[in-house]
Formats: structure tokens, sequence, C-alpha cells
């Protein structure tokens, strides 16, 4: 499995958020807010252990040992050219090889909202059917090149991709999902072989 790599268009550190009138309709461009990871790992094959932690709070560890603070997230649109910013992840390296740090590196995520807290989460604004066809156009950059969907809730709509219905696989937020919620919940897998479930629910940006 390929890496997933950070390689998206549009980097800011700020943003102002619009109205929406509803999941499924918007006024404001459509945005996935994707917050940065580095890898940090530990031990040794084949018992190595990783752990993901937001650029937002890696940054601490560069400023103290002398670096610039990198970016903490990028927000992607459906024209983002994923392939013109290869540089984000090398200018991440560059500074965690600069501050003499040898178990991290730029990562990102197998797939959307695989990571995150409370402070650093994935997120979107505008239409949210095009969130997940931004999300589609990012495997094989942003996340895994084996990401595939099954289908996705927003709101009262249900629609399967690479499934034919509920039985193609198992899921609790499936299920459970809130038929009144903003949120969008997209259900697929990373797996060789498609047998494990992801569940990646992403919420309006507040």
């Amino acid at each position: 499995m390929k890496n997933a790599i950070l390689a998206l268009l549009l980097l800011t550190s700020t943003y102002t958020l619009a109205g929406t009138d509803g999941p499924g309709n918007s006024t404001e461009p459509t945005i996935l807010h994707v917050p940065l990871f580095v890898e940090i790992t530990s031990g040794n094959q084949p018992n190595m252990k990783y752990k993901y932690i937001p650029l937002a709070k890696f940054n601490k560890t560069l400023v103290k040992n002398g670096q610039t603070a990198q970016m903490e997230f990028v927000d992607i649109s459906l024209n983002s050219k994923m392939n013109s910013l290869w540089d984000v992840r090398e200018a991440i390296d560059n500074a965690i090889s600069a501050a003499g740090i040898k178990n991290a590196q730029a990562f990102g995520e197998y797939y959307p909202a695989a990571w995150g807290d409370k402070r650093n989460y994935t997120c979107y604004r505008g239409k949210a059917e095009d969130v997940v066809q931004i999300v589609l156009n990012s495997t094989d950059s942003v996340y895994s090149d084996q990401y595939s969907l099954f289908g996705y809730k927003i709101g009262k709509i249900t629609k399967y991709v690479n499934a034919e219905s509920d039985a193609d696989f198992e899921s609790k937020a499936w299920k459970n999902y809130d038929k009144n919620s903003d949120s969008i919940l997209m259900v697929g897998s990373v797996g060789d072989d498609g047998t494990d479930v992801n569940e990646s629910l992403i919420p309006h940006c507040k």
C-alpha cells in the first residue's frame, strides 16, 4: 500500500465561513478542511509502533528545536491540483530533519477523518455531495490509493458507490447515523481485500 501523501492546493492558516442552507445546498465555495499530521515511530520491526500527531501540536516541538512552525492544515477544493504542492510534505520533513528528530515524518491519513482531536479535525464547508467527490479525487495523493468508498449518507440522502446495500458491509455508524445531521458519513475500506470497514464522519466546519 502506498503511503498517503500530503500534496494539496490551497494552503491557508485562517478562513471565513459563509452561511449555508442545508447539507445538500450551499452558496459558499466547497472546501474540505484537512489537518496535517506527523507520524512518530518507536520500537523495532516487527513490533514497530506508530503514533500520529497533528502539526498544530508538533509545531511546538519544531519551534523548541529552533525551526519555523509548519502549515497546520490545508483546504482542498474540486479545482485543487493534487500534484502541484509536493513541497508541502518536503517542507515539513526538512524542518523535522533540521530539528534533529530522527523518528518522525510528514504523513497523510489513510482515509478521511482517520485521526484528529477536538481542535484538529477534518470538516467541510459548501455543498456536501461535492465533498464526497473531493475525497475521491484525493485518493493516491492525500488518502490511500487503496481507499474504496462503499457508500455515504448526507442528511436524508443515502447513496451506494462500491456496494449494493447495507448487507455488503458492517458499520454501526451507518446504522446509527442521524438523518437530521449535516455531517457527511462515508463508509469505505483501505484494506487489500476490502474486508475492513473505515468510518469517516465529516462535520460542517464551525
